[in-house]
């Protein structure tokens, strides 16, 4: 029995020295100003990533800055592929974009030290995975539908994003060492599953299939998880945040938060999958050796 108090003792003080920040991982909250919908790979230029809002959008969101994006692409998800899994990109067919539980998007962040304020030249590469933020988009039209991932529900507790919220024996209201910072730069980023075959942004990166990422945006005031008590500068407890902040914040003064982007696709895959790669190969080898009969029978005639 005392060793199991011990236990329970040490988890609790490991629990309250690592209480870092956490946030909702949804895409659609337009009232707080965020509708990012992502779009596939734009058709005329399939290789060129399209970031941000609409027009549409950010008049919807309520967001005084007017959008200048036109995606050619058309919205990720608003059905689900019920095939036979994992499955190549291009045996999904043409209507591959459509099936929501084929795509994943993923949180990508950093903490930062500066109160709003990205570091300068912070790029995807500069963030890391936070992997209980993923989910794969939208399988039907119910609710903000084709476009948007569905929101990420973390086991409890929330191991939140690494390098952010308090340390005890301090909180929120401590000096020094005991505060971490409630800032991080974050991207979100997206790329086809496979059914299950792609786990990681890297697997896909690597097996060339169609993926792509945000703009860098700072989430500012991250929440602490719920199941952590914390203790203010005068060692009073204080109750822990329920409320996560959205993909939303301030950056040097800017509002910043989650935006629009497209996918990318290799050109060797052309503009969209076919459902049937090689009938056009094998009608090409037909005609032409149809036409090389016919010119040899000419020759001989003549």
């Amino acid at each position: 029995m005392k060793r199991i108090a011990i236990f329970g003792l040490v988890t609790v003080c490991a629990a309250e020295a690592n209480a870092q920040g956490i946030v909702t991982f949804d895409a659609y909250e337009p009232f707080y100003g965020m509708d990012a919908a992502v779009f596939s790979p734009n058709p005329d230029s399939p290789t060129v990533e399209e970031q941000g809002n609409t027009l549409g959008q950010n008049t919807l969101a309520g967001l005084s800055t007017a959008g200048s994006v036109t995606y050619g692409g058309v919205p990720l998800g608003g059905s689900s592929y019920t095939g036979t899994t994992p499955v190549s990109f291009v045996d999904a067919g043409a209507s591959v974009y459509t099936y929501g539980n084929l795509f994943t998007a993923e949180l990508y962040a950093l903490s930062t030290t500066t109160s709003q304020a990205i570091p300068p030249g912070t790029t995807l590469a500069s963030l890391s995975p936070v992997t209980q933020y993923q989910s794969t988009f939208a399988i039907s039209s119910a609710g903000p539908g084709a476009g948007y991932f569905n929101e990420a529900w973390p086991t409890t507790p929330d191991p939140g994003i690494p390098g952010t919220g308090y340390i005890g024996p301090g909180g929120k209201d401590a000096q020094g060492p005991a505060y971490l910072g409630n800032n991080a730069a974050a991207a979100v980023v997206a790329w086809y599953n496979g059914g299950g075959q792609f786990a990681t942004l890297a697997a896909a990166q690597a097996a060339g299939v169609p993926w792509g990422q945000s703009s860098v945006f700072e989430i500012t005031g991250l929440a602490e998880p719920s199941s952590v008590m914390t203790h203010d500068h005068n060692g009073s407890p204080t109750p822990a945040q329920f409320g996560a902040p959205f993909l939303d914040g301030m950056s040097n003064g800017t509002n910043t938060s989650l935006t629009s982007f497209s996918l990318t696709m290799d050109s060797e895959y052309g503009l969209a999958p076919s459902p049937e790669p090689g009938t056009l190969a094998l009608a090409l080898l037909g005609a032409s050796a149809f036409l090389a009969r016919l010119r040899k029978k000419q020759s001989q005639r003549d």
